[in-house]
């Protein structure tokens, strides 16, 4: 697994996520701007983040789907890059 520092903003938790684990959803996060930074590290940096559907059961039982935000393996050295630049305690890259 590859160690990263302590997240120090919403895009670097979200990208230490997406490096260390299998992925992350908006669902998995308190975040409002969640798909603004899944945005900003495909278009700013270049990520390949791919996203996959998920289908569940809502509380009313209503069939539904959401987001899971994902990088490939062989990704993940290049995504560990932009994460030293990503986590500064200001949102400024």
């Amino acid at each position: 697994m590859i160690q990263l520092a302590q997240p120090l903003n919403q895009s670097a938790m979200i990208l230490a996520a997406m490096i260390q684990y299998q992925g992350i959803s908006e669902r998995e996060t308190q975040f409002n701007g969640f798909r603004t930074r899944i945005s900003e590290l495909h278009n700013i940096f270049g990520l390949p983040i791919k996203k996959k559907m998920v289908e569940f059961t809502n509380q009313f039982g209503r069939k539904s789907k959401y987001s899971f935000h994902y990088l490939d393996e062989i990704d993940k050295v290049l995504a560990a890059n932009v994460y030293k630049k990503v986590n500064k305690k200001s949102n400024e890259f």
